[in-house]
């Protein structure tokens, strides 16, 4: 079976596990990307906090608020590169330091910034909140008091489209580190995504001896608690459900900020309902994704972490090897099964494309438990032993092929989909002894 980092979907072909590049080239350029994106959050960010938080915080800080009486309103047109843009301004008339001012005021907050706004008939909505002679109250410059602003509190748009760069921010942060992640292809605890060049083993005599053969795990490197060897977890559900998490946050900050976009246009005129039931469409799309991911991570937790620990590495044919199981959480099994299983990996070229594919090639039960329960703080745990048999191929590695071995971990609980997780190991050839550096 394949577990490639099917998320990625915008670099893989639709048929299967096909890529159109190399993967030296496809590690760049999602680290690319997801770079791109990271620089697209910050710099939303960077503008929305120049042009709307920051007016808020010199409100706080260094404006003093003032009563004021309206004298007059009116809308100012502005040219800009972008088109052009109004500003709705009240010209204003307040008392500060025994001397009487007068100057034209207006709300710094809006997304284009220092108070403009896309269109005439939302400038007017703005003034026609003051009518002349009516009283209101201003924020003022004590140093300059002719500069005086409308200030008010934090519109509630204004954090949902903040969510939106944020999610940018955390999608290219946290793609950044997968990518780097999944780019150690030299390592045995890598995604097992085969690469162009040979991977070096520390060791000089295992190196010399087996240079195709992934070096193991040593008690130093992963100590157990039970057993010497603790097996790593590869990490497919998990990383998997991570990735989709990302896209979903970023899917509904979109979806979000379009459908506020629609109800603010609605309110101000007669707005489209057309663009307003297609964002409608995005939020329920949105929703329904969000539920399906919370239901996958309540089932991954439901389930619990699982551990396995071997008494050694690594393994050598004929020989026998003792295995400590534990799974926590609160559920209740219906079976519980244990494989030692063998993939085989290759990698090759179809004309243009490049094309990998896996197969499992053995596959020895191990354990097996039905009908339990495990309760919370309170592990199932498990002791057993297996022998490897003598005709089998050890664990092997090259820029094109590939024998990798498993301990395959399968839970079958009550109301939930089976779940399988992996813990890789290394076989040596038969009758090779152990090898130290």
């Amino acid at each position: 079976m394949n577990r490639p980092r099917a998320w990625l979907f915008f670099l893989q072909k639709k048929r299967g596990t096909h890529r159109t590049i190399p993967p030296t080239l496809a590690f760049w350029g999602e680290l690319g990307i997801f770079c791109l994106i990271l620089i697209a959050g910050v710099l939303g960010v960077l503008t929305l906090v120049a042009r709307i938080f920051v007016p808020y915080w010199r409100a706080v800080k260094d404006f003093r608020p003032q009563f004021a009486v309206v004298r007059s309103a009116r809308v100012v047109e502005h040219q800009f590169p972008e088109g052009l843009l109004f500003r709705p301004e009240i010209l204003v008339s307040f008392q500060a330091a025994g001397r009487e001012y007068a100057t034209w005021a207006y709300n710094p907050q809006s997304p284009l910034g220092d108070g403009y706004l896309p269109d005439r008939r939302s400038a007017e909505r703005v003034l026609s909140h003051f009518q002349e002679g009516q009283g209101c109250i201003i924020h003022y410059d004590p140093k300059d008091p002719s500069q005086a602003f409308l200030f008010r509190d934090l519109p509630w748009w204004t954090w949902v489209i903040l969510f939106v760069p944020v999610s940018l921010v955390i999608l290219g942060m946290t793609g950044i580190v997968m990518v780097l992640q999944a780019g150690k292809e030299q390592t045995f605890l890598g995604r097992m995504v085969l690469s162009g060049g040979r991977p070096a083993l520390p060791e000089a005599n295992a190196s010399d001896l087996w240079p195709t053969v992934p070096r193991p795990l040593s008690p130093p490197d992963s100590p157990g608690v039970r057993l010497p060897i603790r097996l790593p977890l590869l990490p497919t559900q998990w990383g998997h459900l991570l990735g989709w998490l990302l896209v979903c946050l970023l899917w509904n900050g979109v979806a979000v900020t379009l459908f506020a976009w629609a109800l603010t246009i609605l309110s101000l005129s007669r707005g489209d309902w057309s663009f307003l039931a297609f964002t409608s469409v995005l939020v329920g799309g949105g929703a329904f994704w969000t539920g399906a991911l919370v239901r996958q991570a309540a089932r991954e937790w439901r389930i619990g972490p699982t551990i396995v620990e071997i008494s050694e590495q690594p393994l050598l044919p004929g020989s026998r090897y003792q295995i400590y199981l534990a799974q926590l959480g609160k559920l209740r099994v219906n079976r519980l099964t244990v494989y030692l299983v063998c993939e085989e990996r290759a990698i090759f070229r179809e004309g243009t494309e490049t094309r990998r594919e896996s197969r499992q090639v053995a596959r020895f039960r191990l354990f097996r438990r039905e009908a339990f329960e495990v309760h919370a703080g309170v592990p199932f745990e498990a002791f057993f032993d297996f022998q490897l048999p003598f005709q089998v191929m050890h664990s092997f590695r090259s820029p094109h092929n590939e024998i990798a071995w498993m301990i395959v971990v399968e839970n079958v609980v009550v109301g939930l989909p089976p779940m399988k997780r992996y813990f890789p190991v290394v076989v040596y050839p038969p009758h090779s002894g152990k090898v130290s550096a």
